[in-house]
C-alpha cells in the first residue's frame, strides 16, 4: 500500500513548493496534475501553466500530468486524472494553497476517510472534508468536484466516512493575489450551480 498525495495546479510557483514541503517524508508519492479548466481564465492555448509550476513539482520528485489538447475540459477530468495508483493504495486530495499538517495515519483500512479542513483565521476549527480514499476499481471525480467514486459508486459519503485522528490541512487562500481569489470565486460560484442542477437540486 502507498500513500499517494494528489495535487492539482495552474500557475501555483507561490504555493506550491509549501504544500509539496508539507507533503515531504509523509506520503510515499506525489502526483501534480498541471493545467486550467477550459472554462478558467488562462494564457496558454492548452491551459498549461505558464510560470515555474511544473519545474517545482519535478524538483520535488512529483510525477507531472500535463493537459490534453486545449485543457482540461473540466475539474472532474482534471482530478480524475490524479488516480495513478494501484489496488489499495490510499489518496489525499490536497489543492496547492493547502498544507498537510500533521501525519496521516499508515493504517488506513476504510474505503475513505474525512480530514479536517482549517482556514487560516483566528479561532478557527477544522471541519471535516472527505479528502481521502483507497484505490478500488476504477476511480474516478464525478457527479461534483470532490466526489470520489470507484466503479461509478460514490466512496466518500461524508456520513458514512470516520474522521483521521492527528493530521488536518491549512488551507491559505487568502495568501493568494486578489486577482486570482476572484477568478476563483467566480468559477466555483458557476461550478456550484452546474453540480446542484446535474444532482436535481438547483436552489
Amino acid at each position: 500500500m502507498e500513500l499517494i498525495g494528489c495535487i492539482v495546479a495552474y500557475n501555483e510557483e507561490g504555493m506550491l513548493e509549501g504544500c509539496l514541503e508539507s507533503l515531504t517524508g509523509k506520503v510515499d508519492r506525489v502526483v501534480v496534475v498541471d493545467g486550467a479548466f477550459a472554462d478558467f481564465p488562462h494564457d496558454d492555448p492548452d491551459g498549461r501553466s505558464t510560470d515555474r509550476t511544473v519545474e517545482i513539482a519535478e524538483e520535488y520528485g512529483a510525477e507531472v500530468i500535463m493537459p490534453p489538447r486545449r485543457g482540461w475540459p473540466d475539474e472532474c477530468a482534471k482530478r480524475t486524472a490524479c488516480f495513478r495508483g494501484e489496488e489499495g493504495d490510499y489518496y489525499l486530495l490536497i489543492d496547492a494553497d493547502e498544507r498537510l499538517i500533521g501525519e496521516l495515519p499508515t493504517d488506513l483500512t476504510v474505503p475513505a476517510y474525512l480530514i479536517g479542513l482549517k482556514r487560516d483565521v483566528p479561532h478557527a476549527q477544522p471541519y471535516p472534508i472527505a479528502r481521502v480514499a483507497r484505490h478500488a476499481g476504477k476511480m474516478e471525480i464525478k457527479h461534483g468536484h470532490w466526489v470520489i467514486c470507484s466503479d461509478g459508486e460514490r466512496v466518500n459519503d461524508p456520513l458514512e466516512c470516520p474522521v483521521l485522528e492527528g493530521c488536518h490541512l491549512l488551507h491559505l487562500q487568502h495568501k493568494r493575489s486578489r486577482k486570482r481569489q476572484k477568478e476563483k470565486a467566480i468559477y466555483y460560484a458557476r461550478l456550484r450551480t452546474k453540480e446542484a442542477a446535474a444532482r436535481g437540486r438547483f436552489r
